[in-house]
């Protein structure tokens, strides 16, 4: 079975507009306390499932 499982951590902007990313200067942070998180498994169907922390809100 395939498996896959990745997390995207937040970003702070701290100089620069969002658009400046693209050829343009900006000055970012990351934030590792903050991030989402997706496991991924080989399945016949999508099915998305909620995780114990997204139910709790």
């Amino acid at each position: 079975m395939l498996l896959i499982r990745k997390a995207a951590f937040a970003r702070a902007g701290l100089i620069g507009n969002p658009s400046d990313g693209y050829q343009g200067k900006t000055i970012s942070v990351i934030v590792r306390n903050f991030s989402a998180r997706v496991t991924m498994y080989e399945w016949d169907e999508l099915e998305i499932v909620w995780s114990q922390e997204d139910k709790s809100r």
